[in-house]
């Protein structure tokens, strides 16, 4: 089994659950020939203020007045707050079963996509497939610190399990696997208990290793196959549970796809906690609400090992942000590598982190070290003795 076993530090932001629904302003970006707003334009909540490069639609997740800033190519979108926020009936009876046609429009004009790892559409794994055999929900959450997923599956473990029943019966999917750490018990024992009626749901413990959430090892743990490119290849589907409990809004209430569960966690808070947030508010304004501002701490996306340390400024919330961590400032040094082999043998897609290093600007010898099949996981950094940020040589290469 390839991976590593990592410290989870999760427990720390389980205590509470806050929300932050009623942002001051929500910030969008915007190819400017994909704009469907002018400036000055008042907006609702819900209504869509232009297209991404996937053409789905990017949605106002408040009401309020838009300002726009326009350069050549690019628009970045304000919208102010009106504090007219819109309240979506919870009690909507799901009256009949979708068809795949209608289940996909909804997929799109809801905006939900992949709410880890690229954020794409998820309509896209439905629309393109001919016949899914599977459903693989990942629920593993293998970075640590992150606990966003964790507190869905155990507060709203019900609409999950009938979301996947729901897509099940839609595209006649004939088998699901709910994977989760094989250290969370609870987590397991409401899975199991919401899922005991459902024959095709099972409920699947994978080992506590890093990267364990990665789709290539969860297909070959669960299906013992493997792919090219896609799981889509294989009949199979692949989605998380935050994206999961998106397309329950969006079957059930008509929700769009306007806020989420964020972990804010780290050793750089005096209280970690989840907190539910719209969609495109500052990280900052977020962080005043919980009365954690302090200084001489580094704001990172997404966890230690996969995240991208982020300017607070210019820090907003993206469907794909499932943590925030914040840690206090730490010197680190850089030595020269020294040969020890440890990031070859714990890659887990088999690459040489080393040799890549050792080549980096020999673009001939590198271009046959096959750095694209790189998933940037980050275990290369966390072994290196040398402390050497070989994760984000790689990334630069692979541009």
């Amino acid at each position: 089994m390839i991976g590593i076993k990592l410290p989870n530090h999760k427990n720390i932001s389980l205590k509470e659950i806050k929300s932050y629904l009623n942002p001051k302003k929500v910030f969008f970006s915007c190819d400017s020939s994909k704009l469907l707003v002018k400036n000055n334009n008042s907006v609702k909540e819900g209504d869509i203020i232009g297209k991404d490069n996937f053409d789905l639609p990017i949605i106002a997740s408040i009401s309020g007045k838009i300002k726009i800033k326009s350069n050549k190519n690019n628009s970045q979108i304000t919208v102010i707050n009106s504090n007219q926020e819109k309240k979506y009936n919870d009690d909507v009876n799901y009256k009949h079963m979708y068809t795949k046609q209608e289940f996909i429009k909804i997929l799109k004009e809801n905006a939900i996509v992949g709410m880890s790892g690229n954020g794409k559409p998820t309509y896209l794994k439905y629309k393109n497939s001919k016949k899914i055999k599977t459903l693989i929900i990942n629920g593993v959450e293998c970075d640590p610190y992150s606990s966003s997923d964790y507190i869905i599956a155990i507060n709203h473990t019900k609409e999950i399990i009938k979301t996947i029943d729901w897509i099940m019966q839609i595209l006649n999917i004939k088998e699901c696997f709910i994977a989760i750490k094989n250290n969370n018990p609870l987590e397991k024992e409401k899975l199991l208990t919401s899922a005991d009626k459902y024959k095709k749901i099972k409920v699947i413990e994978v080992p506590n290793l890093y990267p364990m959430g990665w789709e290539k090892v969860l297909v070959r743990y669960i299906k013992h196959t493997d792919y090219k490119n896609s799981p889509l290849e294989n009949g199979i589907v692949i989605n998380n549970i935050s994206t999961i409990f998106a397309i329950h809004n969006a079957l059930k209430n008509k929700k769009p796809l306007t806020e989420r569960y964020v972990t804010f966690t780290g050793n750089g808070l005096k209280k970690p906690c989840n907190v539910l947030v719209k969609i495109g508010t500052k990280v900052e304004e977020i962080i005043e609400f919980l009365n954690e501002k302090c200084d001489d701490v580094i704001y990172i996306e997404n966890g230690p090992l996969m995240g991208e340390e982020k300017d607070l400024k210019d820090f907003v919330i993206t469907p794909k942000t499932n943590c925030i961590l914040v840690q206090k400032k730490y010197k680190t040094e850089e030595s020269l590598c020294i040969k020890c082999g440890k990031c070859v043998d714990h890659c887990p897609v088999k690459i040489a982190p080393a040799l890549i290093l050792k080549y980096k600007d020999n673009k001939k010898v590198i271009n046959r070290l096959n750095l694209n099949k790189c998933i940037e996981c980050g275990i290369c950094n966390y072994v290196c003795p040398s402390k050497i940020d070989i994760r984000k040589i790689i990334k630069e290469r692979k541009k």
